[in-house]
């Protein structure tokens, strides 16, 4: 990622965030990732029972859903290669120097997962204006 300003980023299942490429029946939850986050961050509520299986998910949402929000959008107020380097450095549990991608690091699928960028001057109103249709669509918010 060569982008050296703020901006906003969307983690997804596709290379190309304009198709369905990628999309998922199930959620590929590593059990074992949840328990050590579980183990590591012990104040840490699930709200939720965990799937004996791969849970069900939306095939047509082709912005990856994650256990803690509506799904991967992220900002940044310094440099977005900084912000990204720093999501993908956090190991599990950490709250620094990037909390939150936690729950993006209990999926199987991690290595299979997209970046997407924009530089962005107001970033806070571009994240907003992302996370929109998630708070209109309650259904998208689950994996």
């Amino acid at each position: 990622m060569p982008e050296a300003g703020a901006g906003v980023y969307v983690v997804s299942l596709a290379e190309d965030a304009g198709t369905n490429e990628g999309a998922l029946s199930k959620a590929a939850i590593r059990r074992a990732a949840v328990d050590e986050l579980l183990t590591v961050r012990p104040e840490l509520l699930l709200r939720w029972r965990l799937p004996d299986a791969e849970g069900a998910r939306d095939p047509a949402q082709r912005v990856l859903a994650c256990i803690g929000g509506p799904a991967y959008i992220g900002l940044a107020d310094q440099p977005l290669r900084t912000r990204v380097r720093h999501y993908y450095r956090t190991p599990l549990g950490a709250k620094r120097p990037h909390a939150g991608g936690w729950w993006l690091k209990t999926l199987s699928l991690l290595g299979e997962l997209w970046v997407h960028w924009a530089p962005a001057s107001n970033y806070e109103d571009a994240e907003r204006t992302m996370l929109r249709p998630f708070e209109a669509a309650p259904e998208l918010h689950a994996v």
